[in-house]
C-alpha cells in the first residue's frame, strides 16, 4: 500500500490514469491510497473527511468517507481494494476517527463483496431520482437484522430500474459505528 499525493504523482506520471486518479484536481481530497501489485499500480481509493468536498454524505469533524475507488482491470480479483480499504480504516482509526462510511451501487456486486470483505456493513440505501433536472434524494436505513436481505433485494431489482432517471447507493459503515449518515443535498 502507497499512500499520499507523492506517490500519486509518481504513478499518474507512468499511467494512462481514469478519472478517479484525479480526485485532488477535481474534489481537492488530499489522501490517496494505491494498492500495488508486483511492482504496478492496480487500485485507487481516497479518503474525505469534512474539510473535502464530498458528493454523497455530509460529514462532521471525526467522520471520513472512502470513495474515488478504481481497480484496473487487470488487478481485479486479487484482493487489492480491501487491503487498501483495511489500511486507510486502520490509520483513520489511529488518527481518532470513529466513523467511516463508503457507498457501492446497488447493481456493482463485485465492489459490494469488496467492501463487506473490508468490514463495511450495509446501513442503507439512497435512492437517487432525476426530474426535470432536478435531483430528489431519499435515504431509507436498514434495520441490521435484514441488511444481507435487503441488499440482494435491491440488487435483483437493479436489472429492473431506469438507470436513466434513477440511480441507488448502498452506504455501508465499519461495524465498529453506530452513526446515521447526513446526505449531502439533506
Amino acid at each position: 500500500i502507497h499512500r499520499g499525493l507523492a506517490e500519486l504523482h509518481r504513478a499518474r506520471a507512468s499511467l494512462a490514469a481514469p478519472p478517479q486518479f484525479y480526485e485532488d484536481r477535481v474534489r481537492g481530497a488530499r489522501r490517496p491510497y494505491l494498492g500495488v501489485w508486483n511492482g504496478g499500480v492496480g487500485h485507487i481509493s481516497w479518503v474525505f473527511t469534512h474539510d473535502d468536498r464530498t458528493l454523497l454524505i455530509r460529514l462532521r469533524p471525526g467522520e471520513v468517507e472512502l470513495d474515488g475507488a478504481y481497480t484496473f482491470p487487470e488487478y481485479r480479483g486479487r484482493g487489492l481494494p480491501p487491503a487498501v480499504e483495511r489500511a486507510i480504516l486502520s490509520d483513520v482509526k489511529r488518527e481518532g476517527i470513529r466513523v467511516a462510511y463508503t457507498h457501492v451501487a446497488v447493481e456493482n456486486r463485485p465492489s459490494l463483496r469488496g467492501v463487506r470483505k473490508t468490514g463495511f456493513c450495509p446501513v442503507g440505501i439512497v435512492r437517487l431520482r432525476w426530474l426535470l433536472g432536478a435531483a430528489w434524494v431519499r435515504y431509507t436505513p436498514f434495520e441490521t437484522a435484514d441488511a444481507d436481505e435487503r441488499v440482494e433485494a435491491y440488487a435483483r431489482q437493479a436489472d429492473r430500474v431506469d438507470v436513466a432517471a434513477t440511480a441507488e447507493i448502498l452506504v455501508l459503515e465499519p461495524v465498529y459505528t453506530d452513526a446515521t449518515p447526513r446526505l449531502a443535498r439533506e
